[in-house]
């Protein structure tokens, strides 16, 4: 300041000096600093994401996407990068209070698996539990998941999520299951399917290999309006129907899908359903499918009435099974799937797991409603009686196997 005031005293080509000096300081300084800070990396981040692809940089994880368990895979270390990147995605939740845009999906799922678990755990119920898992505090939940690095590098996981419960007063409490767990999964998958210029709205389901006796357990157990898919080729199968290629949801099991593998490449298809459910919903009920292989493989048989009742469409019938039933409902109490969804989710399930009740068991009474059909006139399937054929030749062969000639020669008396 007190240079500055005695420039006063001085002539004035001595203050314009000054400030030619002043500025061309400014000048140098600018030109000696321009690459002293650096314009930070930024990238635009998809709505409601924003934790996800945190969680996933994190750890240098570039996709986290969820498939069907390897039967044969064992559970991974809690260190793995499945399970690392979810816990992470998991706490961030936690600390920030982000909230999720599929809350409420989520909590139908949630609700959904308690359902379940709490209506096949029931005391007094129709379903048979092993003797091993009757006194079971908690259930594994098994999810597959595939995780790609920033390297390009692709991994299997096997991620377990628990269900538990616990026991008071000489009585189990109900079964519940962690929420955190469940949003931080449906999200990261979520995030998996997110593009850009990505904008379809239908789904492709695969139920299982194309063959005589899944297509009666679909038309007899499934069908209440969606009619089935034979596909022959899933590329062209989505084509077709209007599907991209990244909404395609394998529902198959790790055995069943090595022989739909087979059954596609030799030509003979595999069987499915196009929906039009939003991602979420759809999402929820693939992890609803991989929840009940491990839900189911605790019942060791099914209890109760079996009958038929009429179909969604004139002249067609449904098997009905009490057991079954209640599952189904218990399944589509929250609103999540509807009720024939809940049967597509069962019923392969419980055929995987030996346990759902044969068609022929039911062969009198299937052959009444055919007959009084064709007496009566009203149209219904062209092919009821060739499918009871097939079902008696499957029955004759597994006796004959066993050597039981008479038993396997009685099997077609049934229809006459």
């Amino acid at each position: 300041m007190l240079t500055l005031s005695r420039l006063r005293a001085m002539h004035w080509s001595a203050s314009v000096a000054q400030l030619l000096a002043t500025g061309i300081l400014a000048v140098i300084r600018l030109f000696l600093y321009r690459r002293i800070s650096m314009m930070p990396r930024t990238k635009e981040l998809p709505h409601g994401f924003e934790v996800d692809i945190l969680a996933r940089d994190i750890h240098h994880c570039s996709d986290w996407s969820i498939t069907v368990p390897q039967t044969e895979a064992k559970p991974e270390p809690s260190w793995s990068l499945a399970s690392r990147v979810l816990e992470t995605r998991v706490r961030l939740a936690q600390l920030s209070g982000w909230p999720s845009d599929s809350a409420l999906v989520v909590d139908q799922l949630r609700q959904a698996v308690e359902a379940v678990m709490n209506h096949i755990y029931q005391p007094e119920g129709n379903l048979e539990i092993k003797q091993e898992s009757k006194h079971q505090a908690t259930l594994e939940w098994k999810l597959g998941v595939n995780t790609r690095t920033y390297d390009g590098k692709l991994s299997y996981h096997s991620l377990i999520t628990t269900l538990t419960r616990s026991k008071s007063d000489d009585k189990w409490t109900p079964w519940r299951a962690r929420y955190e767990d469940i949003e931080a999964a449906l999200s990261l998958w979520l995030l998996h399917f997110w593009r850009p210029d990505f904008a379809g709205s239908r789904n492709l389901w695969i139920i299982s290999p194309d063959s005589p006796t899944n297509r009666i357990t679909y038309d007899w157990w499934i069908f209440r309006g969606t009619d089935r898919i034979s596909i022959g080729n899933v590329e062209e199968t989505c084509n077709q129907k209007r599907v991209s290629e990244h909404r395609v949801f394998d529902a198959l099991d790790w055995q069943r899908r090595t022989l739909a593998e087979k059954h596609e490449r030799e030509g003979r298809g595999l069987i499915g359903t196009a929906t039009s459910d939003n991602l979420p919903v759809a999402c929820s009920h693939f992890l609803l499918q991989c929840f009940l292989r491990n839900a189911i493989a605790g019942v060791e048989k099914l209890n109760g009435k079996m009958g038929i009742s009429r179909g969604a469409t004139p002249g067609q019938f449904l098997l009905v099974h009490e057991s079954v039933r209640g599952i189904a409902e218990a399944l589509q109490q929250t609103g999540l799937v509807s009720i024939e969804n809940s049967y597509k989710l069962v019923v392969p399930t419980l055929s995987d797991a030996g346990i759902l009740p044969e068609p022929f068991d039911m062969l009198e009474e299937i052959v009444g409603v055919a007959s009084a059909q064709a007496d009566s006139g009203t149209p219904g399937p062209d092919d009821t009686f060739e499918r009871l054929i097939h079902l008696c030749q499957n029955r004759a062969k597994a006796w004959s196997l066993r050597e039981r000639w008479a038993e396997a020669g009685k099997a077609f008396l049934r229809i006459i």
